[in-house]
């Protein structure tokens, strides 16, 4: 069970604590402060509230928002004592008794416990940091991957852009507009070009870009690299958010061609580049362009060993309408980041997951339109003297599946690009540990005694004193 024991000035946000009804939807905007129960408004939208002991708390703010009462919503704190206890973990044992949703940031405990059929997922920046001084143990799920985008259902023209890092949010499918997906880090994705009264896609707010309708350009998407929104018939897609963004697909000849594929974001290295959404054939006019996949970058792509950018993927860009009333899919959120650090093991049991993948694109539903692009992969950093991963168990960090386009087939609309590769680290003494080379995504490299770009990356067990 989770035992709600407090550290004297701190703050610890407790799934148990949370609830959100089912007639309150995260992501809702709130342009007043004001939210449901159970939520708090964080950067002009309600998301998940965080329950706190009641007290102050030992800093104030964190360094990527406030802690009194909602989620983090840049990250986690900088050292010293974490949002979710002391450093010395005499807040007491992390072990819950049913699935729950923890707001972004770091914690710390005398143990940590995911139970079989219990999920963990976050809500927030996609950062999550658990620190144990004694075991960490994962027989159950803990999810940092990117949400899908949403698909465009008959009768919307709308399709939102899943969000970064948290698995559970749920893209708006609807005849308005929506948000901006929320959630990661790095820059948000560019609006694509309004039509005449079409409101262009949104750009994707760190998460998936969102697709429009009516011959206008989708958002692309947000991150470090974000995936570019694909070419609509007679508009362009926003570029992906960040310095490796890929670039908005835009028209080769209104009407008469299709919209150009966005680009997928960039690491400048193609083991971690997002794919290109996919141009439709040249012979048919009046198509939209699949959405750009989204990329890690090329700061993580040169840090393999996560050393330095400890931070999310980023979200695919979204897919080209048609010029009547269809949508394309919204691009996938990116893979959040995950680090679990113990002084003494750690252990992922056969059936276990760690999962920090990319949300697939969203699919258009209409003939005309187009896929989302997926989001890359995040990053997961396991540290620990001991380190168990069994057969059966799984840790990933894999980029999410273009969407697909059509009711039945891509004869017009083009599918999105696949999110890039994320990064694996593992910092743990071979003597002590065992590693089932079939559950990691990217893989080992001889078994885990050497590295190379495209793998998981293994160094010799050294604790980090920071997260940054």
């Amino acid at each position: 069970m989770v035992r709600p024991l407090f550290a004297a000035g701190s703050a610890l946000f407790f799934a148990g604590c949370l609830s959100v009804p089912s007639s309150a939807p995260v992501g809702l905007p709130c342009p007043n402060g004001a939210c449901p129960p159970g939520q708090a408004c964080t950067g002009g939208v309600c998301e998940l509230a965080a329950a706190t002991s009641g007290g102050s708390t030992s800093g104030g703010s964190t360094s990527g928002g406030s802690t009194s009462g909602g989620s983090t919503s840049g990250g986690v704190a900088d050292g010293g004592a974490s949002d979710g206890g002391a450093p010395d973990g005499s807040i007491g044992p992390f072990d819950p008794d049913a699935g729950l949703v923890l707001a972004s940031g770091s914690y710390s405990f005398t143990s940590v416990n995911i139970p079989a059929g219990v999920t963990v997922t976050v809500t927030g920046g996609g950062v999550l940091e658990l620190r144990a001084t004694g075991p960490i143990t994962i027989s159950g799920t803990l999810d940092l991957s990117g949400s899908p985008g949403a698909n465009c259902a008959a009768g919307s023209t709308f399709a939102g852009g899943g969000a970064t890092g948290s698995a559970a949010y749920v893209a708006p499918d609807s005849a308005t507009q929506g948000l901006p997906a929320p959630g990661g880090e790095g820059d948000a994705g560019s609006d694509g070009q309004p039509n005449a009264t079409v409101p262009g896609g949104l750009g994707g707010r760190l998460g998936g870009g969102g697709s429009t309708y009516g011959g206008a350009g989708p958002g692309g998407g947000g991150g470090w690299a974000g995936g570019g929104g694909g070419g609509s018939p007679v508009k362009c897609g926003g570029a992906g958010g960040g310095p490796g963004g890929g670039p908005g697909g835009c028209v080769q000849s209104a009407f008469t061609a299709p919209g150009i594929g966005g680009g997928g974001g960039d690491a400048g290295s193609p083991l971690y580049n997002g794919e290109d959404g996919t141009t439709p054939d040249s012979g048919v006019g009046g198509c939209g362009a699949g959405g750009g996949g989204g990329s890690i970058g090329a700061q993580a792509a040169l840090d393999l060993a996560v050393a330095s950018s400890f931070y999310p993927g980023s979200g695919g860009g979204a897919g080209g309408s048609a010029n009547g009333p269809q949508c394309g899919g919204g691009g996938g959120g990116g893979g959040g980041a995950l680090r679990l650090s113990s002084d003494t093991s750690i252990t992922i049991d056969p059936g276990g997951q760690l999962l920090a993948n990319g949300g697939a694109g969203g699919k258009s539903t209409g003939v005309n339109a187009a896929g989302g692009g997926g989001g890359s992969g995040g990053a997961i950093v396991l540290e620990a003297p001991s380190v168990t991963v069994a057969s059966g168990a799984t840790v990933s960090a894999a980029g999410g599946p273009g969407g697909s386009c059509g009711a039945t087939s891509c004869s017009c609309g083009g599918p999105g690009g696949a999110g890039g590769l994320g990064r694996i680290r593992l910092s743990l003494n071979q003597s002590q540990s065992s590693l089932a080379a079939t559950a990691f995504a990217p893989p080992l490299l001889d078994g885990g005694i050497a590295n190379a770009p495209g793998y998981a990356d293994v160094e010799p067990y050294s604790p980090s004193a920071q997260i940054r």
